[in-house]
């Protein structure tokens, strides 16, 4: 048996509230997710971001790093061109270290950017105090492919780097 239409069609007495029950969107800290999208720091492009705030640190350390890894993403735009003529490129090769007994560990705080082209250290980034000087190349942006293996080792061995990967 279906419903008949008067059951259907029954209207809805709509009720306004007093404005001592209206409450702002402050009231409720509401944060809005198309402001989000919009502004650099929280597009997943580690190249874009400029002014690291604690929201922004909160926003990123309760997601998963991958999302900004890019690393099935074309390479081309890593394109360096030294003195010599030679050009190179940040490859797939790099986003592994081999470890003594020739198992292969994935660099899970390496990220690419796409916009910028180079790599960047996401605890580092994150953590990181330009104002005191603690900065590293991995901060700024990295493209020295030629020396990216033993820099990436010096990196991720520093005492700096792995207080930061803690902090995550």
């Amino acid at each position: 048996d279906l419903p008949s239409e008067s059951t259907i069609m029954q209207p809805v007495q709509m009720v306004e509230p007093e404005e001592s029950q209206i409450q702002s969107d402050q009231d409720f800290n509401v944060i809005d997710p198309e402001r989000q999208i919009q502004e650099p720091e929280f597009q997943n492009d580690v190249g874009l971001w400029r002014h690291i705030t604690n929201a922004m640190q909160e926003h990123w350390c309760s997601r998963d790093p991958v999302e900004c890894q890019h690393f099935d993403d074309d390479f081309s735009a890593s394109r360096t061109q030294y003195d010599d003529g030679t050009a190179r490129y940040f490859t797939g090769s790099m986003m592994f270290r081999k470890h003594v007994n020739g198992e292969q560990i994935k660099r899970e705080w390496l990220m690419f950017s796409p916009s910028s082209g180079n790599v960047y250290c996401f605890p580092c980034v994150l953590f990181g105090d330009a104002h005191k000087g603690n900065q590293t190349q991995f901060c700024d942006g990295f493209s020295d492919w030629k020396n990216a293996s033993q820099r990436m080792q010096m990196h991720e061995n520093s005492a700096m780097h792995r207080a930061r990967m803690q902090a995550l």
